[in-house]
């Protein structure tokens, strides 16, 4: 990660989605290098979090956490956690005609 790029994009945006390694990584920059480490959900990670969003003016910042789900936080409020959902429905394999024809069948398409 280079600083100046970070920096830039935090100002420019509105809205920042970042994974959970990531969120830390910006508290410990930009906030409080004793509050990378605090718990999830902790009310130091939290306000380190809400303090981020406000020195950049962000309006909604997302953290995924993989199998943990998400939390959007807000300004205004405490935020809204989201379990991880169930993996999405399986529709069966590919198609045979989505897949690139073997060098080898004769009944592929020939390229020009």
């Amino acid at each position: 990660y280079e600083m100046p790029t970070i920096t830039a994009s935090l100002e420019a945006a509105d809205v920042v989605k970042v994974n959970e390694e990531e969120l830390r990584h910006l508290v410990d920059w930009f906030v409080d290098p004793g509050k990378r480490d605090a718990a999830w959900g902790s009310e130091s990670l939290r306000s380190a979090t809400l303090q981020l969003m406000a020195q950049f003016g962000l309006l909604r910042l997302v953290v995924t956490r993989g199998a943990d789900g998400a939390s959007c936080f807000d300004p205004e409020g405490p935020g809204l956690s989201e379990p991880a959902g169930p993996p999405p429905p399986r529709w069966g394999p590919t198609p045979a005609r989505l897949h690139a024809p073997a060098a080898s069948d004769s009944n592929a398409p020939r390229r020009r």
